[in-house]
């Protein structure tokens, strides 16, 4: 197991408290780029875009949000971002700007701006999780909502009136779970015939497949009514598979995290079928990567409460690592040959999530001699903000990771190498500070604010 640190941070002004799954990565204004999202207790939602320390956009909601997420929950093939109080209430939040593009091609929006949900409707309360993914294999997204209360229900998105550019449908409820125990993630895998497979964790390091019957019912369909009224709904326990990891008997009261569909690189045909791989911990410190439900790639067990799972290509290899988070900010990232990276963040985490974001004002350079690709912050550090993002890049676990990604910023440089016009003369640069580069990054919410890692 190797240690690393890294010091290179910039800090975001956020202030409140919020829930473990109320912030999240992705492209909500759908110009390619991520931005952060993350919502609070007082149902304020925060967009922080590029390096801006202020949020780009803010967005008032009804009530504690417990859960954010990014994605074309409506099918229209436009993100919209999705907030879910724990009263219950779902938010749709269109944050697309109708504003023409700046000369750099981005959307000219002024620095926080006030915005309103396009959409709000009451689904039951007490949520706790949340995931959008296509679950049933017809190529469109269902909404799935875990709750503190064990159940899970999945929802979709109905339109009534077509051709129209804004928003005139609601959610129907499709299906409910009942489960033995606490939900505390979702996630989607392929299963062995390619089709996608509903995961759900469970405690003790198990989890369980929830069946999407809906369309093998031949009962009448889902009403909008159904959507908040729960009692309608009737349990069906042989649509719920559970699955124990190992024959050891693991705490049945532990917390269990899971994520699922990692990918294999490019060497792995998807079409060729076989299970996907997926990841699980635990709060009492267990890792594994497994394939199939009786098929363990392999355990790591530490000696912190992990508490958060990420899956993200930090080395750019085409493999996907598994990325876990402790209470005390102790991170791991372990390799699917089991090749472990630890790192500790300075302070108590209280929410993680990890992606790709994308900076503006990072001054990149190509070093000849060491072949390394080094990057030169120019974000300031904020006194007074209550946010600490810490920047690093993971070059590879070993030596054939190091040449590719040698290889692969040669090619990126490549591409956005600035040809600027001198005095009749044309200079290339290699180092510039208006490019647009994708940047790896994972955020931990400390009790004092974020802290990207």
């Amino acid at each position: 197991m190797r240690s690393v640190s890294y010091v290179q941070r910039v800090a975001l002004e956020f202030s409140g408290s919020l829930f473990p799954h109320a912030i999240c990565l992705g492209d909500v204004d759908n110009d390619t780029l991520n931005e952060l999202v993350v919502g609070d207790t007082s149902g304020k939602l925060s967009v922080y875009k590029n390096d801006d320390s202020r949020p780009w956009l803010t967005c008032s909601c009804q009530g504690m949000l417990t859960c954010v997420g990014v994605g074309d929950v409506c099918n229209k093939g436009k993100n919209l971002v999705v907030a879910v109080s724990a009263e219950g209430w779902f938010h749709l939040c269109d944050l697309t700007p109708a504003k023409a593009l700046d000369a750099s091609g981005h959307h000219e929006t002024l620095m926080g701006e006030e915005q309103r949900p396009v959409f709000k409707q009451h689904i039951p309360a007490n949520t706790k999780v949340m995931l959008i993914s296509d679950i049933d294999g017809d190529g469109c997204c269902e909404l799935v909502v875990g709750y503190t209360d064990r159940v899970v229900r999945a929802f979709r998105w109905e339109d009534l009136g077509e051709g129209t550019e804004h928003l005139t449908g609601q959610l129907v409820s499709l299906k409910k779970w009942m489960l033995e125990g606490q939900v505390d993630s979702l996630s989607v895998t392929p299963g062995p015939q390619g089709v996608p497979e509903l995961m759900v964790s469970q405690p003790g390091c198990a989890y369980a497949i929830l069946l999407c019957t809906w369309n093998k019912d031949t009962g009448r369909p889902p009403t909008p009514e159904e959507a908040t009224e729960g009692s309608r709904e009737t349990p069906a326990a042989r649509d719920v598979v559970l699955h124990q990891t190992s024959g050891r008997i693991h705490n049945k009261n532990v917390s269990t995290h899971l994520i699922g569909n990692i990918k294999r690189g490019e060497g792995h045909d998807p079409e060729s079928g076989g299970s996907g791989l997926f990841a699980l911990c635990t709060l009492d410190g267990t890792l594994k990567l497994m394939e199939e439900a009786d098929k363990l790639l392999w355990s790591v067990q530490v000696d912190h409460q992990l508490f958060a799972l990420e899956k993200l290509d930090v080395t750019g290899n085409g493999h996907e690592e598994v990325v876990a988070c402790a209470w005390d900010g102790q991170t791991y990232i372990i390799d699917h040959k089991r090749t472990v990276v630890r790192f500790q963040v300075d302070e108590n985490i209280r929410a993680f999530c990890a992606g790709f974001l994308w900076f503006r004002s990072w001054a990149w350079t190509w070093h000849r001699s060491s072949g390394h690709a080094e990057a030169a912050s120019h974000m300031p550090q904020l006194e007074g903000s209550t946010t600490k993002i810490h920047n690093y890049v993971l070059r590879g676990f070993g030596e054939k990771a190091e040449r590719k990604k040698k290889k692969d910023w040669q090619q990126l440089l490549a591409r956005v190498t600035i040809l600027k016009k001198t005095d009749g003369k044309i200079n290339k640069y290699h180092l510039y500070t208006d490019a647009i580069l994708p940047r790896f990054c994972s955020y931990g919410f400390s009790i004092s604010g974020i802290g990207q890692i």
